[in-house]
């Protein structure tokens, strides 16, 4: 396991929580947490091997937006 695995986990988790929180309650300002936790989440699932996932996870075409860019457009466009 590399030196950076725990912390790149802790910071997905930690930021997660937070911005997962607001999207419950409806705030769509949060939408760089979700940003910020993507630079370390695909990464870390590009180098673990975990190709399709890090597709899927900032792949607009996937079925849904995903929900930085959801947050983004919703902040936007009111």
């Amino acid at each position: 396991m590399p030196w950076w695995y725990c912390l790149a986990d802790s910071w997905i988790f930690v930021g997660s929580v937070p911005a997962t929180y607001a999207m419950a309650r409806g705030w769509a300002e949060f939408w760089p947490c979700w940003i910020a936790v993507d630079l370390v989440g695909v990464p870390e699932l590009l180098h673990f091997g975990y190709y399709p996932f890090a597709v899927l996870l900032n792949d607009p075409n996937a079925g849904a937006l995903p929900p930085q860019f959801a947050g983004y457009l919703a902040h936007h466009s009111a």
